[in-house]
């Protein structure tokens, strides 16, 4: 299949040799509806050039900055989205984006297990006395 751009030009090339509508459309195999929207689309703006898309410029996720964190993760990946949204000056719901939309990785949060009182009390102890209990 001919990219859109290229198939255009070709569509504006054999119209402006004096072709018919029909006859474009044979010769590149393509619907006659196509031929027409891309005439018209020449008659109304003078050219074939795409107009500019709608909506906010990406900022936070370019490439540039998905390959600094991608390298951050590859150097430390237990260092947290925090650090390193600080790190690039970005914020820390841009860096969650970025791995996990981008990079397709997982993160989670380094969680603490609870201890029992009597296992503290025990640390406490050993770490007072300055000798280690075996296990019991």
């Amino acid at each position: 299949m001919v990219a859109s751009k290229e198939r255009r030009a070709s569509i504006l090339h054999l119209h402006l040799a004096g072709c018919s509508a029909k006859t474009i459309s044979k010769q590149l195999q393509i619907p006659l509806k196509t031929v027409y929207n891309n005439v018209n689309r020449y008659k109304a703006t003078g050219t074939m050039e795409d107009k500019p898309r709608k909506g906010r410029p990406k900022s936070a996720t370019t490439k540039k900055i998905v390959k600094i964190v991608r390298e951050k993760i590859r150097r430390n990946p237990r260092r947290s989205e925090r650090k390193m949204a600080f790190e690039v000056g970005i914020s820390a719901r841009s860096v969650g984006r970025i791995v996990t939309s981008h990079l397709r990785l997982r993160s989670h949060k380094i969680r603490k297990v609870l201890e029992k009182d009597n296992q503290r009390s025990e640390k406490t102890e050993e770490k007072r006395s300055g000798r280690r209990q075996p296990p019991s």
